[in-house]
């Protein structure tokens, strides 16, 4: 039963690493793509996201696009 559970915690902990990976890696794309309906989604990750680094690419991304100001 310890192990289920251990196995059971790193497939989350596995499962939120990547969730988290793909979101800075979206940022980073919307960053480069640059296109004006990335903002109000970049803004909303800004804000809402439970990681300080998704949060971060968000923030970044909204600054090279122009648009960090707001909400």
């Amino acid at each position: 039963r310890l192990l289920d559970d251990m196995d059971e915690a790193s497939r989350a902990a596995s499962l939120d690493l990547a969730v988290t990976s793909f979101l800075i890696e979206s940022c980073r794309v919307a960053e480069v793509l640059g296109h004006a309906s990335f903002v109000e989604p970049l803004r909303s990750l800004r804000e809402t996201d439970p990681s300080l680094k998704v949060r971060a690419a968000a923030t970044n991304a909204l600054q090279t696009l122009g648009a960090s100001e707001g909400t």
